[in-house]
């Protein structure tokens, strides 16, 4: 429930910030996909690139796409103030499980 709350949000203020920025790209559904961060760990060739934080004992997001529509993130750039009121909520249910790429990144 919680994890749809945060999507919700995450959802409505991309669309508020694509409606005023130029819009180049169009799309009717988006691909949510989860993740079991034990199991997206022991996918990786090398585990050591993998760290689960202390506080995820769940399912993460994965991703969240926009289907049939290409070069939509050269056209929707996100800052970190986009998302910096939502940021707490989404390190919990959205974090990035490698160790190289910061949370933000992986957003």
């Amino acid at each position: 429930m919680r994890s749809s709350v945060l999507l919700g949000l995450l959802l409505l203020h991309l669309s508020v910030t694509s409606t005023q920025k130029k819009t180049c790209c169009s799309w009717k559904c988006l691909l949510f996909t989860l993740q079991w961060p034990g199991g997206f760990c022991q996918s990786l060739t090398e585990e050591t690139l993998c760290k689960i934080p202390e506080s995820i004992n769940n399912w993460t997001i994965h991703g969240l796409w926009p289907l049939k529509a290409q070069q939509c993130c050269n056209c929707w750039p996100m800052f970190q103030s986009d998302v910096q009121e939502l940021e707490a909520e989404l390190n919990e249910h959205w974090p990035s499980l490698i160790t190289s790429k910061s949370s933000f990144h992986f957003w």
